[in-house]
């Protein structure tokens, strides 16, 4: 899974460059052909927009024999395309060819446009980088030729804009809804004016008091028709659509004039919100489970961005019942990109697997070619200077996973006294389990549920009578704190439990039939989890007495240890993530080393009391040689030192 993710990502971020890298075009790199454009007056709704005040035209430019419904503007009022139009008629007298426009520059990088065609530009610094942030946040309608995917994408430019302008407008005191009236052919003609506002000085163009209202033909297809202020269209959202075009300009010019000091030159690819790294918990509320704080913060304020949300559980599956809580974990009716900048939680079923939440959100913001168009040895009179939008949206996502934190106990078993003799070399016990500091990180890190704990596990002889005493080790390797609220211990046949014992009272063992004990003595003992360094353990001692009598064959007595009950911090059953409790086959134990998995919440220990064996044992020596004539004596009956045979260390003795 994670690598999938990673690989997605890693493709996300490829995208993302070829993107970027290709809106980056510039004049000396890029061969582009020329461009033959043109105006016209109606537009493909059939009608065309002057304004009533000047009766000043908004031209629709397009180009010549590839009409694919660009998004190109005046970046001058009044001059162009030969002169060909006027003020007052609605018919183009452009040759029908159109003008070709061969001079072209990138408007991000305005010191390689050369002064003969930067002139008509602001000079201004501060009115450039407005004019720029106008163009980085228009709306420009798919092209008619565009697959589906591109006009969704201009679908979402269109929702971007429209929602800005909207959260304007109501913080201004305004109705925003009538925004919803507008049509793509009213949305270009205010883009044109505010074009126009930063680019002229003449107020018949730059709509300076921004109460202009728009004037359309009456008749559908037919430029000649009488003009008809658009509020007085009622068959058409006339009212509504004229309100809201006024009310889109003052949003357009107000807030690129508050973007004065726009950084326009380079598209970042920076995405605009990210997701806190927040510590997120869980807690239960009225049947379902309730995951956060989570927080997702605007990283850049210079761009609208899209951005949604979902949630997937542990195995991978989308969680369609989500509600999002606000900080104080009350039910909201925002949604996820009204929540920026905010802490909130969400609530999901309690049915759902949680051991891997995870909460995406994935988004796109536009990038912007703005393309600056001239005719070669431009004539201010007669050249009307266009800018060409090209919109592409620039995906982003980012995802904060919640990994269930899990419980888990570990035992080890071992013997630290038999008889009056401990199992121990100097101060330390030699069969008490090691832990390496490599064990450790690798359990820290998530490479293994259980470390390695080093300890002998080979069998120690015992005499019938002698006292055996263990220590059980509980260890707390989990990220839960939690308890091993009863433990468990069964002594095999041979092995006896001593009931009235100052240790097994100490400890609370008890039994019922002297083969299981039990005992609830760490239930108040509370192991804390794992803290990426410390194990935490406690420890549980028991003595039993041989009582298994000597016989033919050597005697193993295992003795093995349980977890049978454990618990959380607040006392809840909880799920051990590598073992069961009470699962221990006693008939058919098989140690951690030897398993393919039983969990590791069980140990056990062997001692071996050695039989009695009929052992003969022969030598044979020369006594004396009888060569005919004498005979010659010899003193070689074995030596026999019986040392290794009485330790137990051999069943033979030595014979020199």
């Amino acid at each position: 899974m994670k690598l999938r993710k990673g690989i997605s990502v890693a493709i996300l971020l490829l995208l993302t460059s070829i993107i970027l890298n290709s809106f980056g075009a510039v004049h000396a790199t890029v061969a582009e052909p020329g461009k033959n454009l043109n105006i016209k007056f109606l537009r493909d709704s059939g009608y065309g927009y002057e304004l009533s005040n000047t009766q000043k035209i908004v031209w629709k430019i397009y180009e010549v024999g590839n009409d694919i419904g660009q998004t190109i503007y005046c970046l001058k009022g009044g001059p162009g395309f030969g002169s060909a139009f006027n003020s007052t008629g609605h018919t183009s007298t452009a040759q029908p060819e159109g003008f070709n426009y061969n001079q072209y520059f990138d408007l991000r990088k305005p010191d390689e446009i050369t002064q003969t065609y930067k002139s008509v530009l602001p000079q201004n610094d501060e009115t450039y980088a407005s004019l720029m942030w106008l163009f980085d946040n228009f709306y420009a309608p798919a092209e008619k030729n565009a697959s589906e995917e591109e006009m969704n994408r201009a679908e979402e430019n269109k929702t971007i804009l429209l929602e800005a302008a909207k959260k304007y407008a109501n913080e201004q005191g305004l109705e925003g809804d009538d925004l919803d009236f507008l049509t793509d052919d009213d949305i270009d003609a205010v883009q044109q004016l505010a074009v126009w506002y930063f680019t002229n000085s003449d107020g018949d163009y730059n709509a300076e008091n921004k109460t202009f209202e728009f004037r359309l033909n009456s008749v559908k297809d037919t430029p000649d028709s009488v003009m008809k202020a658009l509020s007085e269209f009622s068959s058409d959202d006339g009212w509504e659509r004229s309100t809201a075009c006024k009310l889109l300009f003052q949003y357009l010019v107000n807030t690129a004039e508050a973007n004065s000091s726009y950084n326009y030159k380079e598209i970042s690819e920076e995405k605009p919100v990210a997701l806190d790294n927040t510590t997120i918990t869980q807690t239960k509320q009225n049947g379902r489970l309730i995951l956060g704080p989570y927080k997702i913060t605007q990283t850049r304020d210079d761009i609208e961005y899209s951005l949604k949300a979902e949630v997937t559980d542990g195995a991978g599956n989308k969680v369609t019942d989500v509600t999002y809580l606000d900080k104080d974990k009350l039910a909201t009716d925002k949604d996820i990109k009204a929540l920026v900048g905010q802490e909130f939680y969400i609530s999901i079923p309690e049915n759902t697997n949680i051991k891997n939440v995870e909460l995406k959100i994935t988004g796109s913001f536009l990038a912007t070619k703005a393309t600056y168009w001239s005719a070669e040895n431009q004539d201010p009179q007669k050249d009307q200077p266009v800018v060409i939008i090209e919109k592409e949206q620039v995906p982003f996502e980012d995802e904060k996973s919640y990994v269930e934190k899990q419980f888990d106990l570990s035992l080890r078993k071992f013997i630290i006294k038999i008889g009056d003799k401990e199992v121990k070399t100097g101060d330390e016990y030699t069969r008490e389990p090691k832990i390496s500091n490599e064990e450790k990180e690798a359990l820290k890190n998530g490479e293994t549920t259980t470390a390695e704990k080093v300890h002998p596990k080979d069998a120690l002889s015992v005499k019938t009578g002698d006292i055996v005493l263990y220590t059980i080790r509980v260890y707390n390797e989990g990220e839960v704190a939690g308890y091993a609220s009863e433990v468990t211990d069964y002594l095999p046949d041979g092995l006896k439990f001593l009931e009235n014992s100052e240790i097994n009272r100490q400890y609370g063992w008890t039994s019922t039939d002297g083969k299981t004990v039990k005992t609830n003595y760490l239930d108040g003992k509370l192991l804390e989890a794992y803290n990426g360094e410390t194990l935490d353990y406690e420890d549980l001692l028991i003595e039993c007495e041989v009582v298994a009598t000597v016989g033919s064959q050597d005697q193993k007595l295992r003795n093995i240890a349980e977890i049978t009950e454990d618990k959380d911090k607040d006392g809840n059953p909880v799920e051990d993530r590598d073992s069961i409790p009470h699962d221990v086959n006693k008939d058919n134990y098989q140690p951690m080393d030897q398993k393919e998995n039983d969990g590791d919440d069980n140990d056990y220990e062997d001692l071996v009391l050695k039989g009695e064996y009929f052992d003969l044992s022969l030598r044979k020596f020369i006594a004396s040689v009888n060569n005919g004539k004498e005979e010659k004596k010899y003193d070689r009956t074995p030596k026999v030192d019986v040392g290794s045979l009485a330790s137990g260390d051999s069943t033979t003795a030595t014979y020199e």
